[in-house]
């Protein structure tokens, strides 16, 4: 008899997600017993709730998502290269009474962005906040000119500054800039000054903003006047069913073309369900299963 397969998602809040739905209609695809939960916990819990779950529960694997991606590594015994780099852990795996923990969100949004991104003169970037999944996208911009990210926190995007050196082996202090997200006079001055109007853009939303009350700030839509020309946007967000992102609906609005983070999901659930399981399972199967059991288009 097969191996009853027990995974979560943890963070706070969970009740957004869709990796529920999509590894269970997965699990239930493929015939293989199992479940898929969601698990609100706070960072005070965090590190005792994941001992109990696989100690008491039988859990053998995790999906960590806001707020706890930094703090995971350190519940970690083992780390892949990409989560030691990142310095955060999206995925977690129990085995021998060990926590191996990756991140698979470099993963998915490369996979994601390989056949969006063509353009060769796509040199700027422009990402919005500077978390978990900050880290992840910078794993992928290390052949960009100029990466700008705005950041409420600017420690956290000088703690940016390092990873990205230590992703490309070069002081990247040139290349990578922060611009304080509390002060928006000052954040259109300086893209009025340093921003080549004749360069195409990516825009990429790693931030949770927009996704909770469909409420965007007034800035984003100030943001998206000012730099409409030539501009790729991509949000890291998704939404249940058939809705369509606020952010998105905006980039629509001013003619960007823009995409959501739900390949993204179906990537790098692909490479967690791998990760825990070692079965090589096709990226459709998770992607029409998103489809399928959410009613999406």
């Amino acid at each position: 008899m097969a191996r009853y397969l027990k995974f979560a998602l943890l963070g706070h809040p969970v009740s957004q997600s869709l990796s529920r739905k999509m590894h269970n209609q997965v699990m239930q695809e493929l015939n293989l017993p199992g479940q898929y939960d969601l698990i609100d916990v706070n960072n005070l819990d965090f590190q005792t709730t994941l001992k109990h779950l696989v100690k008491n529960q039988d859990y053998i694997g995790f999906n960590i998502t806001i707020p706890h991606k930094i703090l995971a590594k350190n519940c970690c015994q083992n780390l892949t290269t990409q989560a030691r780099i990142t310095g955060c852990v999206n995925t977690i795996k129990y085995e021998n009474k060990e926590f191996y923990g990756c991140n698979t969100d470099v993963f998915g949004f490369r996979k994601a962005c390989n056949t969006w991104l063509t353009d060769p003169d796509l040199k700027t970037a422009l990402v919005i906040g500077s978390g978990g999944a900050s880290r992840a996208v910078l794993a992928n911009l290390g052949d960009f000119d100029k990466v700008y990210i705005l950041s409420r926190n600017i420690e956290s995007g000088r703690q940016l500054l390092n990873i990205a050196h230590n992703m490309s082996g070069k002081n990247q202090s040139g290349i990578l800039e922060i611009i304080n997200l509390n002060n928006i006079d000052a954040l259109f001055a300086d893209f009025g000054r340093k921003l080549d109007q004749n360069s195409p853009i990516l825009m990429i939303n790693a931030s949770p903003i927009g996704v909770y009350g469909n409420i965007l700030p007034p800035w984003f839509e100030a943001l998206f006047k000012h730099i409409s020309h030539k501009v790729k946007y991509y949000d890291l967000n998704y939404s249940k069913n058939s809705e369509v992102l606020p952010s998105i609906k905006l980039a629509q609005k001013y003619l960007i073309e823009s995409m959501d983070g739900l390949t993204m999901l179906a990537y790098q659930g692909k490479l967690a369900f791998e990760h825990w399981t070692n079965f090589k399972i096709d990226y459709e199967i998770f992607y029409n299963s998103l489809v399928k059991s959410n009613n999406l288009k």
